[in-house]
């Protein structure tokens, strides 16, 4: 096995943040469509096998197949998702109305243990 250069280093970090980005952002924007989508299974598997495949051919690809590299790619795609979930996650539960969070969250009626 050869020597990892700083470079290629470097380059995986950014890719695989350029890839968690992408990929969690394909996700959101899933997630948000499933309500009006005509069919929302289709959507949801659609989407799940090309992000997965896009973002598992892009690390493979950015390593080089070498241990480090994939290491860092990984790395970087799950710090590409913390950032997305900083940035997004706020607007999500800003969308609903102040009573709905505490309703929704309330045991459902069910029969009555005597």
């Amino acid at each position: 096995m050869g020597e990892v250069s700083t470079v290629r280093i470097l380059l995986s970090a950014a890719g695989g943040l350029l890839l968690g980005l992408l990929y969690f952002a394909a996700l959101w924007w899933t997630v948000r469509g499933i309500p009006t989508a005509r069919r929302p299974a289709l959507l949801v598997g659609g989407s799940f096998l090309i992000r997965a495949l896009a973002a598992s051919a892009g690390i493979v690809l950015l390593s080089g197949g070498q241990p480090l590299p994939l290491a860092v790619a990984v790395a970087g795609f799950l710090v590409g998702r913390t950032i997305l979930i900083r940035v997004v996650g706020a607007p999500l539960s800003v969308n609903r109305p102040a009573g709905q969070a505490a309703a929704e969250s309330r045991p459902l009626p069910g029969p009555e243990t005597s």
